[in-house]
C-alpha cells in the first residue's frame, strides 16, 4: 500500500520536473522566436516606408515595382 503510493509520488515528482524542463526550453524557443519576429516586422516597416517615399518621388503613370 504505502510503497506503492511512495511509488507512485515519485513518478509524478519526475514526471512534473519533466514538464518543467520543457517549459524551460519551450520558453526559451518562445523568446528567440519572439525577437527574430520583431526583427523582420521592423525590416518589413523599414521597406514599407522606402517603398512610400520611392512612390511618392515616382510620377504615378508608368510606375511598376516588381518584389521577389
Amino acid at each position: 500500500g504505502l510503497d506503492r503510493l511512495r511509488q507512485n509520488i515519485g513518478r509524478l515528482h519526475e514526471i512534473a520536473v519533466e514538464i518543467g524542463v520543457q517549459l524551460d526550453r519551450q520558453n526559451e524557443m518562445l523568446e528567440k522566436t519572439d525577437v527574430t519576429v520583431d526583427k523582420r516586422n521592423l525590416e518589413l516597416k523599414n521597406i514599407n516606408r522606402r517603398l512610400t517615399k520611392l512612390l511618392k518621388e515616382q510620377s504615378p503613370v508608368n510606375t511598376f515595382i516588381m518584389v521577389a
